[in-house]
């Protein structure tokens, strides 16, 4: 399937027929792909694979139309509410990189924040019917340690705004890219994106903290991204991955560009000396995993950490183990109360010494290749 999809890419034409067909068929539509794959079959006048793809396209359609219709009050509640919203992710890339919005499958809502705006969306998001958590220590979690604070909508599903990102990624780059931020127009709403080269840091970080494997429609965003940026694009991308530490997740993105879908930049940089022994490791450890099979990406994170890699927080190395008891609430699926949080604290902390336990008694050994 990989090797087909790259041939995709290269713009040829595929004439597969009988079981394989259908086989390539169900696995576009996994991994929310078909319709992007439906536009090169278009393209490349593969009637075959278009016919076959032809439903998954349809449904993307229907789907994206229905939700546009309330993303654009989102937007506009939003805009006027102060809070300056920047896509990225599902509906930044389905609108700044793809041709056609309907080709990139939108999931939830991701919008980013400004950190000090937050608290304006309250008000904002309420007026349109979307509501937040209900127990306030999950919602001061969800403020104070957290990067997202969601919205759900009995209809529309959710909505999450990040006024942060992920542990990896420090508060100093977040400022960063947020300053660096650039108008734009989506759905009619004069809102923000962020500039190329830091998103394509961002969808990367965001790629290699998820399952890389279960849903590589991420890769594939990465790849219309990389088409567009240019040699000074890559040299500050390369700059600002080692100034913020977070070199080993677009490493890991090219590498498996290039080993799945032979999708290579001219100019991207390469950024293996700039990797410790263990982010090496850890990235060789991978590509056992390249084919269609989740695996986690939570040790590439553990091993920038481990290498001394800046993260968010003034107390971010030791959150993953003394966590806000709004976190370990939620992660527990109990509510709080002050006199039960020291045994779900103790119960916390018991899973993490087991779960780094194991992390560490695999990462020493030398993973098989297939």
């Amino acid at each position: 399937e990989h090797r087909w999809f790259g041939a995709l890419l290269a713009g040829e034409r595929l004439d597969l027929e009988g079981e394989a067909l259908a086989r390539f068929a169900r696995w576009l539509e996994r991994h929310r792909m078909a319709p992007y794959a439906h536009h090169r079959a278009q393209r490349t006048n593969d009637a075959a694979l278009e016919a076959a793809l032809f439903p998954a396209r349809r449904a993307c359609i229907v789907r994206t139309l229905t939700m546009e219709a309330w993303i654009r009050d989102v937007l506009r509640v939003l805009v006027a509410g102060g809070v300056a919203p920047i896509v990225f992710k599902g509906l930044g890339v389905a609108h700044l990189l793809y041709s056609a919005s309907d080709l990139r499958p939108l999931g939830d809502l991701d919008l980013l924040v400004p950190s000090g705006r937050i608290l304006r969306s309250l008000p904002a998001m309420r007026s349109l019917g979307f509501d937040s958590h209900k127990d306030p220590m999950a919602l001061r979690y969800r403020l104070e340690d957290h990067y997202t604070l969601p919205y759900f909508h009995d209809r529309h599903g959710l909505v999450e705004l990040h006024h942060a990102l992920y542990r990896d990624c420090s508060d100093e780059f977040f400022a960063t890219i947020v300053e660096r931020r650039r108008r734009s127009r989506v759905l009619d709403a004069d809102i923000f994106s962020l500039r190329d080269d830091d998103l394509f840091l961002v969808l990367a970080t965001h790629w290699g903290l998820s399952r890389p494997g279960s849903q590589w429609l991420w890769l594939l965003d990465l790849v219309l991204l990389g088409g567009r940026l240019s040699s000074s694009d890559w040299q500050r991308l390369a700059s600002t991955a080692t100034r913020f530490g977070l070199q080993v997740f677009a490493h890991a993105a090219l590498r498996f560009l290039d080993a799945l879908w032979d999708v290579r930049f001219r100019d991207a940089p390469d950024l293996t000396g700039s990797l410790s022994w263990l982010e090496r490791h850890r990235s060789d450890a991978l590509f056992p995993l390249c084919a269609d099979v989740p695996c986690e990406g939570q040790p590439l994170s553990v091993a920038r950490r481990l290498s001394g890699r800046p993260v968010r927080g003034s107390s971010g190395r030791l959150r993953w183990l003394w966590a806000h008891p709004g976190g370990i609430c939620l992660e527990l699926g109990v509510d709080y109360s002050p006199f039960t949080i020291p045994w779900y604290r103790a119960r916390h902390v018991g899973r993490r010494v087991v779960e780094t336990g194991r992390w560490l008694s695999r990462s020493f050994v030398q993973p098989r290749r297939k």
